[in-house]
């Protein structure tokens, strides 16, 4: 089990099941996430425990935001209001692919085809870029401007665009 970090939840869930409630511990969210073959768990408002395969869709929050005590163990955070404490189970999802194969150059818009969007200060290479979304349990991966690495499990929603569009990100 390893922490990644405090993060939004909305009304459609980012970590879409509800694993159990009430006297909850990251203990407990772990065991019943990683049970059921989960990568991902978090806990939130202090009795919640959410798993999934992927989390990030709504964004990242400081740490501060997760600090309702835990039910099950007063001494340790269990996330917050709308805001789930988010851990790795450890489970491994096998992938159909061992190697990185370019799939083409998409369109995108606001609401994005590859929804978890990582921005660097600094150029993203390619190579960071798949390290990055494969260690978050991600099947594609994209560059946008030079230094925004995308992430998801679908691709091409709003259809190809041409290969000149993409010339910036390669």
């Amino acid at each position: 089990m390893s922490h990644i970090g405090c993060f939004v939840d909305g009304r459609r869930r980012d970590l879409p099941t509800l694993g159990g409630k009430g006297s909850m511990t990251v203990g407990r969210c772990y065991g019943l996430c990683k049970k059921k073959g989960f990568r991902f768990f978090g806990v939130q408002i202090g009795k919640q425990c959410w798993c999934g395969n992927h989390y990030g869709r709504y964004g990242r929050r400081d740490k501060r935001e997760c600090r309702y005590q835990c039910r099950g163990d007063k001494t340790t955070y269990c996330g917050g209001s709308w805001r789930n404490d988010v851990y790795a189970t450890g489970v491994v999802v096998a992938s159909k692919a061992a190697g990185v194969k370019y799939v083409g150059c998409f369109k995108d818009n606001r609401y994005r085809d590859l929804p978890v969007v990582y921005t660097a200060n600094y150029k993203t290479t390619k190579a960071y870029c798949f390290r990055y979304c494969r260690a978050k349990g991600y099947r594609y991966f994209g560059l946008q401007n030079g230094n925004a690495c995308t992430c998801g499990n679908t691709v091409g929603r709003y259809g190809k665009a041409k290969s000149k569009d993409c010339a910036r990100s390669t």
